[in-house]
């Protein structure tokens, strides 16, 4: 499988990709593009036969620290707000379930984050949690789940570069 992840743009076909959820199929094929016109960032997985397997999404966000646990917020020097990453609307083909689509697109959503922020004080990686599965999924990275938020869970950046730094070889 020749796997490519690119921006979304109007050549790349949406038709055929199903993830299995009604709510995700919906905003790829209908709401994606609105939502890079916005400032958004849409990025696809293109296998060279498949067509488009996988999607998510980039925003940037303020995050209020209060809505950190208190074992997360007390290692910050300062009470207030900092600027987070958010994945959206992460979602891979059922015709690629178990072939570890998922896991490419959530390395390439933190790389991307990552480099876009080096200059930046980013806090925290926080994805979006629609439903038991995908809390198991990221929770597997790492990820843990906001007390006040059920449907985000989040990742220190201090974390994800410690992880980076001891896959280095």
């Amino acid at each position: 499988m020749g796997l490519v992840i690119e921006p979304l743009s109007p050549r790349h076909d949406r038709r055929t990709f199903t993830c299995g959820k009604a709510d995700l199929d919906h905003w790829f094929r209908q709401r994606a593009d609105r939502d890079a016109h916005k400032g958004t960032r849409v990025f696809v997985a293109v296998d060279d036969t498949l067509g488009v397997v996988g999607v998510y999404s980039l925003n940037f966000i303020t995050l209020a620290l209060e809505n950190l646990p208190h074992t997360q917020a007390d290692l910050l020097p300062r009470p207030g707000s900092a600027p987070a990453a958010v994945i959206g609307s992460l979602a891979r083909d059922m015709r690629v379930h178990g072939q570890g689509i998922g896991a490419r697109l959530l390395m390439d959503a933190i790389h991307r984050v990552l480099g876009a922020v080096k200059p930046l004080p980013l806090i925290a990686v926080i994805a979006e949690v629609n439903d038991a599965h995908a809390a198991a999924f990221y929770d597997s990275f790492g990820f843990r789940p906001f007390p006040s938020i059920p449907e985000r869970a989040f990742l220190r950046t201090a974390s994800v570069m410690t992880a980076l730094n001891g896959l280095k070889p």
